[in-house]
């Protein structure tokens, strides 16, 4: 009976230590996973290439904005005519003309400025993706994090924080392209 103690001693210790070892080698494993976090929103905001893109859109809009200005002039115009001559049915037909034409004018501003700054954002977003994966693999780096200020990450170490890091390294990337 003692030797069987014994020998179930002997089994329960090897058991412990064996599982110990798994533990601890999955726990070792984990620490070495190298995990970072960037504020998404500073990164998108001072990448260059998201500034050239800015500076595509506002001049997308003043074009679109002039045709409108332009049709807004016309409709003055004849609105004044009408003022000093009320009757006139040639100037009323006109008139309605020109509000009609504005307004197909501005809803394809509108739609030429809305898919055009969809166009724009996702070239951004397709070239900025592409260097922070690269930024990660230079970086040996398993996770990167994004916080976007909507609680997806509650806590972070400000060491783990590369932001102004991956700001340098996509815009150096962006000026040499």
């Amino acid at each position: 009976m003692l030797k069987t103690t014994k020998i179930i001693s002997a089994i329960f210790f090897i058991w412990l230590c064996s599982l110990s070892y798994f533990i601890f080698k999955d726990s070792s494993a984990t620490s070495l996973k190298k995990t970072v976090f960037i504020d998404n929103y500073k990164v998108f905001d001072e990448f260059g290439y998201k500034k050239k893109q800015d500076t595509l859109l506002f001049r997308i809009e003043e074009e679109v904005s002039i045709q409108l200005d332009s049709i807004t002039k016309a409709l003055n115009n004849v609105r004044n005519e009408i003022s000093v001559n009320p009757k006139s049915g040639e100037l009323l037909l006109k008139y309605n003309a020109l509000k009609k034409e504005y307004s197909a004018a501005r809803q394809e501003a509108e739609n030429t400025i809305k898919s055009e700054s969809t166009r724009l954002t996702n070239e951004v977003y397709k070239k900025l993706n592409g260097y922070i994966e690269e930024y990660g693999k230079i970086k040996s780096l398993d996770i990167i994090l994004g916080s976007d200020g909507n609680g997806s990450v509650m806590y972070v170490d400000s060491a783990m924080n590369v932001t102004e890091d991956v700001i340098n390294f996509i815009n150096s990337k962006y000026s040499k392209s």
